[in-house]
């Protein structure tokens, strides 16, 4: 079994991009996985998130945030550098605390 290194919303380049990993598929079913997840991708924009679904999240990244790692200083400049190439504002990333 291949895993997926990253799966979700990646911003770190120009062109964002979301990434969906699923095993077991036959590729008879590939077309229809695929418009199952559109549907729902597309149910998400429309209607949102549960507030409790988006508070737990928030509060998983805020935690993650104030968590002591190594390569820190990497890890900002990475996300630095994707705030820059959206024209956000890079130093954002420091203020955690504001929006929580």
């Amino acid at each position: 079994r291949e895993l997926l290194s990253w799966i979700g919303f990646d911003n770190t380049t120009r062109q964002g991009t979301f990434t969906v990993g699923v095993q077991g598929i036959s590729d008879k079913k590939t077309t229809i996985v695929l418009n199952e997840i559109e549907k729902i991708l597309r149910k998400a924009a429309e209607e949102g998130f549960k507030k409790s679904h988006f508070d737990s999240v928030l509060h998983q990244i805020e935690f993650e945030a104030k968590k002591t790692q190594q390569h820190r200083g990497l890890g900002y400049l990475s996300t630095m550098v994707s705030h820059c190439l959206h024209g956000g504002d890079p130093l954002a990333i420091f203020r955690v605390d504001e929006y929580s």
